[in-house]
């Protein structure tokens, strides 16, 4: 994450920020995800915080103390500008509105967005039946892990609590807090805030209860790398579960209802590639699951959610791996009055 701070006349009026998936961030294991680590340590580069760009110029030794800790310093260095490129825009385009309308109106307005947001929202939820909905999964490995989630609708506010989860991990799948949260406004976010302005507003009608200790709340120094695409994804599972359950009583939002997909699985590449040259590759390419049949349609083919797929010439030029194809598999939709969406597959070797 970068934060930039955005000034009008000398004051602070607002921050800009962006995020990335960085190929390497130096943990032990090549790409950021490493299953063996057994405490936070393990797990990479921890920055609490550096100015990385100080009164308009870049401070050359965080940049190159960031960089020299990753196995890609050349890919991640950039990343690093293209991001502060983006906050640089962002400023720029703030300070013209700023300066066109003035602090006062564009604080009223945003104001009055995030009171649209949260008013919009809850009238949605109150359309739905009071009640209780529970689910529970597990995650398989060397041990198992179970997560329990039961969603309480409750006049206008939803409450996802995840008591009975199981104590957390000596593996990285433990969630902090924040994204646990963060997983229950996801599917919130999909089903009945999909239209609405994306602020403040739609957090307020959501309450989490995650146990500390808990695999859904971790305690320091319990490792974290694997958590997105482990028990995050499982815990977006679950959340989205109940919800669907909630929807399905509700005789205005049943049509909402979506079969849910899991997700799909994660991989790296790492190693010397065809140019001598250290690689690491963290790319989902070719991971594209379909969505699940909806209500009143089929899913949606090789549905990417958030993800882009680069190009297989790019990839081949940057990293050993040669493409064999990439495709929507065949037969691989779930059979019903309406299909579940197509999901993608890909085959690669590696290069020579």
């Amino acid at each position: 994450y970068m934060l930039c701070p955005i000034h009008y006349h000398g004051k602070l009026v607002g921050w800009s920020g962006t995020f990335v998936h960085v190929m390497d961030i130096g943990a032990m294991s090549p790409g950021g995800d490493s299953p063996g680590a057994s405490e936070i340590f393990h797990e990479g580069l921890r920055i609490p915080g550096l100015k990385l760009v100080e009164r308009g110029k870049l401070r050359q030794d965080v940049f190159d103390t960031l960089t020299n800790m990753t196995r890609q310093p050349i890919m991640v260095g950039l990343d690093l500008k293209c991001q502060l490129a983006a906050n640089n825009v962002a400023k720029t385009r703030m300070q013209e509105m700023y300066a066109e309308f003035g602090p006062e109106m564009l604080d009223g307005v945003s104001s009055d967005m995030i009171r649209y947001s949260e008013s919009v929202l809850r009238k949605r939820i109150a359309e739905i039946p009071d009640g209780s909905w529970s689910e529970s999964n597990m995650i398989q490995g060397d041990e198992n892990w179970k997560i329990v989630v039961k969603l309480t609708k409750k006049d206008d506010r939803l409450i996802f609590d995840f008591t009975g989860t199981d104590k957390q991990a000596k593996r990285g799948i433990n969630l902090p807090y924040h994204a646990t949260f963060g997983a229950c406004f996801r599917v919130v976010l999909h089903t009945l805030a999909y239209d609405i302005p994306k602020n403040h507003g739609v957090l307020r009608p959501i309450e989490t209860i995650a146990p500390e200790g808990t695999i859904v709340n971790v305690q320091y120094p319990g490792p974290v790398s694997l958590n997105t695409t482990s028990s995050g994804s499982m815990v977006r599972y679950l959340a989205n579960a109940v919800l669907m359950q909630a929807l399905a009583n509700s005789e205005k939002w049943s049509k909402e209802v979506v079969a849910i997909s899991a997700g799909h699985r994660n991989f790296r590449h790492a190693g010397v590639n065809q140019y001598g040259k250290y690689a690491v590759s963290a790319l989902g390419h070719g991971a594209l699951d379909g969505t699940g049949a909806r209500s009143y349609a089929d899913g949606v083919n090789s549905w990417g959610g958030h993800l882009s797929v680069a190009n297989a010439e790019w990839f081949e030029m940057n990293f050993p791996v040669l493409y064999l194809f990439r495709r929507h598999a065949r037969d691989a939709a779930g059979a019903g009055k309406f299909r579940g969406g197509i999901g993608g597959e890909t085959a690669h070797i590696v290069h020579d």
